[in-house]
């Protein structure tokens, strides 16, 4: 059995407002870097065996210190990254709201496929994937994801063995810590979107 810590990188600036995507160059903002060092010392409760991280710039920050706190590195996964949102990337919720393929992939995300993007088979794939090979190298340890709220949406998704259609349904907030256990029969949720109260 391996427990995963799964934790949503902390706020940077857009966080709600447009898609940033991949996009290069944006950390986190002074609520984010305050959120991060919070959720680090809650994490210090917590022996992780590894930390791994999304490749974007705001999860590596997150990640960065909370493996300070720790004293320890981390490792960059590839199959950690945000979805590839494409042409989306960069555009406001609001410009995206008028657009028909914006509400078909809410409405239908599990057969969607963005614009000069991802597919959703893709990503589901490639997120159970990253969480199966990460368990298989971690038989029986703690390990810490730094990632983004639908990679860790999707990763809930393959747990409960449910489609990507209602994996909105899914809270994932800021510098929140979801807590999931894979074992070689399946997966059990046992805590969901917790965030620390400082």
């Amino acid at each position: 059995m391996t427990t995963f810590l799964l934790i949503r990188h902390a706020s940077m600036d857009g966080l709600g407002e447009r898609i940033v995507g991949r996009s290069a160059g944006i950390g986190l903002n002074a609520e984010g870097k305050v959120q991060a060092v919070r959720l680090a010392e809650e994490l210090t409760r917590f022996e992780a065996a590894a930390i791994y991280s999304s490749p974007v710039q705001r999860a590596q920050e997150t990640a960065a210190i909370v493996a300070c706190r720790q004293g320890k590195g981390f490792k960059v996964d590839e199959g950690l990254n945000e979805i590839d949102y494409g042409q989306w990337t960069g555009r406001s919720f609001e410009e995206l709201r008028k657009l028909p393929e914006w509400d078909r992939y809410n409405s239908h995300r599990d057969s969607a496929r963005i614009p000069g993007g991802e597919s959703m088979e893709h990503f589901r794939q490639r997120t159970s994937e990253t969480l199966e090979r990460i368990h298989k190298a971690h038989t029986s340890e703690l390990i810490t994801i730094v990632s983004h709220a639908d990679w860790i949406r999707a990763a809930a998704a393959y747990s409960c063995g449910t489609s990507l259609d209602v994996f909105q349904r899914f809270q994932v907030d800021p510098a929140s810590v979801s807590t999931v256990r894979v074992e070689d029969w399946g997966s059990t949720i046992v805590r969901w979107n917790h965030i620390s109260d400082g």
